[in-house]
Parts: structure tokens; sequence; C-alpha cells
């Protein structure tokens, strides 16, 4: 009876685990010795599905970003002048209008990585042609006008309930 007690009471805590013992193990940085944990690596065919970012003080900025638009979807949701220029693709935010895309630099081939807040201004770029963009600290504020026309952008900002969580100012990145 006693062992019987035991085991029941084993499976039962066994049960409410999510992870089994040594299923977790510390990130490394991409093969690093227990460095700093950014600057790891990971390879990728494709465009990811979505992303997520988090431990922004700009609230409508943290949360769920996808799923991905290509090329293509982005002529639809996203002003013209801006979907003409979607790289790797674009990513909505789950609820704040805000937009994750991989774009040409202005007046460039290269591309980047720019946040846009809910009216389609350009808050935080990062630079670089690969499938997802870099750590925090490569990602810079921007002080320049942006790249969508105000007819544009406020009717793109109406087709996807933008508005909100937008801040800033006028046609400059804020």
């Amino acid at each position: 009876m006693r062992a019987a007690s035991a085991l029941l009471l084993l499976a039962s805590t066994a049960g409410q685990q999510m992870v089994a013992p040594g299923g977790m193990t510390p990130y490394s940085g991409g093969g690093g010795g227990g460095g700093p944990r950014f600057g790891g690596y990971v390879r990728l065919s494709e465009p990811v599905l979505g992303f997520f970012v988090t431990g922004s003080s700009i609230d409508p900025m943290n949360g769920v970003f996808g799923p991905r638009l290509d090329s293509a979807a982005a002529k639809s949701a996203l002003p013209p002048s801006l979907a003409s220029t979607v790289g790797h693709g674009a990513y909505p935010h789950s609820h704040s209008g805000w937009t994750l895309a991989h774009v040409q630099k202005p007046g460039g081939r290269d591309h980047e990585w720019v946040l846009f807040d809910a009216n389609f201004r350009e808050r935080f770029a990062c630079p670089g042609d690969s499938l997802i963009p870099s750590s925090g600290r490569r990602w810079s504020h921007l002080h320049r006008v942006s790249r969508v026309p105000p007819s544009e952008a406020e009717a793109a900002a109406a087709k996807t309930g933008g508005t909100e969580g937008g801040g800033g100012g006028g046609g400059a990145a804020a």
C-alpha cells in the first residue's frame, strides 16, 4: 500500500512538469563558452513565419509580429511605396498596427529591417540582408523623413486599424 502511494505521488508530480529534468540548458551564444547571451548565430534557408519582440518601453512595439507577408501579399496590406521595396517579407504586429519589414534602404539597393509604427512612420532600423534581424544593439532610432507619403500612410493605417500607438509626430520618424 505504501509503495503504491509513493508511486502515485511520483506519477502525479511527473505529470505536472512541463520539461523533463535536463531538458533545458543555458544558451551559450552559438557555440561560445558561456559568455554574453547575444551574438549567437542561426542558419535559415527560408524566411520565418514571425517574430516576438519584448523589452521595449514603447508598449505597442512589444509582442508578436506575423504571420509573414511575402512581397505579393504586402501589396494589398502596405502602402504602395513601401510594398514595392519589400525584400524577405513584412510582418504586421498581431494587434498594435506596427509592422516589421525587410525593405530597401531609401535611395539604395541594400536592404534593412525597419520597424514602422501604426502610421507607417519609420521608427527603428537594423542594417542587413539576413533572413532575420539582428539583436537589439544593432538597431538604431531613426530621425529621417518617412519614405511613405502621408496620403498613402493614412489610407493604409485606415485599412490596418493603425493610428493607435503610433507616437511621434508629423512625417518624420519620432
